[in-house]
């Protein structure tokens, strides 16, 4: 069997490959250990020979995946063989993957290609636009369990446009603040116009993990860059919160209604969980109570920020 995925969109042509080797693994290759990968001008024509010829272990057949042939392969006499391997009849799976579009010149790569996009299992992934990309994104968010009204679904397309490589981590950071509900337009502007850089996330991650030297790094690296203090701390606020559900419901035995009561994605609820543990209730209650407080003084004093939000990692 010989599967063919390409075109200009690699965000979803890569996650179609890892949904057919997940596929794989679930129904055929219980293993683990019959999925062999070959990289464009790395390839041993003799090893990927070899392995096409291989039974699969323990399974009935093996996938082997051929990355960037089209791209990155210039050998004619390799190409040749590439082809007679097409033209013969194979129980393992072969997959021809294309992280670029394709620019077909040379005669021989043309032959592979017509071959390739007559196979029965071939997708071409090209650049949503449009009405496409609209029901793409709004799928998307839905998956993570929250929405987007129309004037937000039409800024953060006109700000992020097709890169959809971008457009996933975007959504990713607009679901996580939002926690299953509505994404505004005002949470586009202030997420994605401003473009609040994934560090963010990463200090408070490292907060939640009690790693208080990269937490200050971190924070010290954000208010130089003059990203709003009120963000910084609502991000901290809002991490140390969901600390405190978690652990809240933990120690009521509720662990199995995590997602239910607190519409998280499963990611945000996995971390969480792990870095809930290094907290007592008691220190988690005393760490929010201390945040709002800051967050009073920021508003109503000219205490300077910076030395705050240092005094308040350093006492973690």
């Amino acid at each position: 069997m010989f599967i063919f995925l390409y075109g200009e969109d690699s965000f979803r042509s890569k996650e179609k490959l890892k949904e057919l080797i997940k596929k794989f693994q679930k129904e055929i290759d219980f293993s683990n250990s019959n999925i062999l990968i070959f990289e464009g001008e790395k390839i041993d024509i003799n090893k990927l020979e070899q392995a096409i010829l291989t039974d699969g272990f323990l399974a009935k057949k093996r996938m082997i995946i051929i990355k960037n042939l089209f791209s990155q392969c210039q050998n004619d006499k390799f190409l040749e063989k590439i082809l007679n391997i097409l033209n013969q009849e194979n129980e393992n799976i072969l997959i021809f993957w294309e992280k670029e579009k394709i620019d077909i010149k040379n005669n021989i790569k043309k032959k592979i290609f017509e071959k390739l996009k007559k196979e029965k299992f071939t997708w071409e992934f090209s650049i949503l636009i449009g009405i496409k990309l609209k029901d793409w994104v709004k799928k998307r968010i839905e998956n993570q369990g929250a929405k987007i009204e129309n004037q937000a679904l039409e800024n953060l397309i006109i700000m992020v446009s097709s890169d959809l490589w971008r457009m996933s981590n975007e959504i990713n950071k607009l679901c996580t603040y939002k926690l299953g509900e509505v994404i505004y337009k005002e949470d586009v502007d202030l997420l994605v116009a401003k473009k609040i850089n994934e560090n963010i996330f990463n200090l408070v991650d490292a907060l939640g993990n009690k790693n208080k030297i990269l937490a200050l790094k971190l924070i010290n690296d954000q208010l130089k860059t003059n990203n709003s203090v009120y963000y910084l701390l609502a991000m901290i606020i809002r991490q140390f919160r969901i600390l405190l559900q978690i652990k809240d419901l933990s120690l009521k035995n509720e662990s199995a209604n995590w997602r239910t009561q607190l519409k998280l994605h499963p990611f945000v609820i996995q971390k969480a969980s792990i870095q809930a543990n290094k907290y007592s209730f008691d220190q988690l209650k005393n760490i929010y109570q201390q945040l709002l407080e800051i967050d009073i003084q920021l508003k109503t004093s000219q205490i300077n920020s910076k030395i705050l939000l240092n005094l308040f990692i350093q006492n973690l």
